[in-house]
This record gives C-alpha cells, sequence and structure tokens, in this order.
C-alpha cells in the first residue's frame, strides 16, 4: 500500500497523482504540507488501522493461511532482524562466559523478558534495566 492509498483510507482528500506534478511550486509544498500534516495528527485513526491489521492477520493464520499484507511483509523482515540480533547476544554471550553456552531457550528467555518489559512500559511500570 502507497502512501496515497493509506491517506485515502483515512478520508483524507488528496490528488496524489497531482502532488508531484503541480507546476505552482508553492501549491505543491501547500498540499505536500497538508498531506504530512494529516498523515502525523490522526495517530488515533493510524492505531486503529494497526488494530484492524493485527485482527485482518490473526485471522489470516487462524484459518491456516499465510499472512499478506505491508504489515505481515514488515513482520517478517522485523523478526528475521530480531534473530540476528539474539545470534549476536548469544555469541557474545559464549566468548564472555566460556564455561556456560548460550541455548535456544535462553534466546526465547530474552523474548519474554523483553515481552514483559514492554508490557510494563505500556502500563506505566518501568523496569531500571
Amino acid at each position: 500500500m502507497g502512501i496515497c492509498e493509506f491517506v485515502k483510507g483515512m478520508n483524507y482528500r488528496l490528488n496524489c497523482s497531482n502532488l508531484f506534478r503541480m507546476d505552482d511550486d508553492q501549491t505543491r509544498i501547500q498540499q505536500a504540507s497538508e498531506f504530512f500534516y494529516h498523515l502525523v495528527a490522526n495517530n488515533e485513526k493510524r492505531l486503529e488501522n494497526g488494530l484492524a491489521e493485527r485482527d485482518r492477520i490473526k485471522k489470516q493464520l487462524a484459518n491456516g493461511d499465510p499472512a499478506t499484507g505491508y504489515r505481515a511483509a514488515w513482520l517478517r523482515k522485523s523478526s528475521n532482524r530480531i534473530i540476528a540480533l539474539l545470534q549476536e547476544i548469544a555469541s557474545e554471550f559464549d566468548a564472555i562466559y566460556i564455561q556456560d553456552r548460550f541455548s535456544a531457550l535462553d534466546l526465547i528467555d530474552c523474548l519474554i523478558t523483553a515481552k514483559r518489559k514492554i508490557e510494563n512500559n505500556i502500563d506505566g511500570n518501568a523496569e531500571d534495566e
């Protein structure tokens, strides 16, 4: 989904096809400014869109279908980055603590701990570490 389609989904009228073809620079700047203002200012709608996408992905997975769409692709890419970081962390641990070895279960423990910290931050109970 491109930015223009996203904005159209937010019920904001912007003629994206003209945004980059206008002859008047001042008009183009004004429309671009309005476009980005509405994109940033409408956080509640954006959060609603995110929740709807999460629900759609959950339904796809519950039906045994692969998750599709921009959010599913972003989640796959992000999870790959997290796994790569966890592999680095495991290598660092193994290099420092030669008497011990980091396992796949330790990686899961890291994720559970991070999840708990995120949930605590959401609830306003941030941890110090």
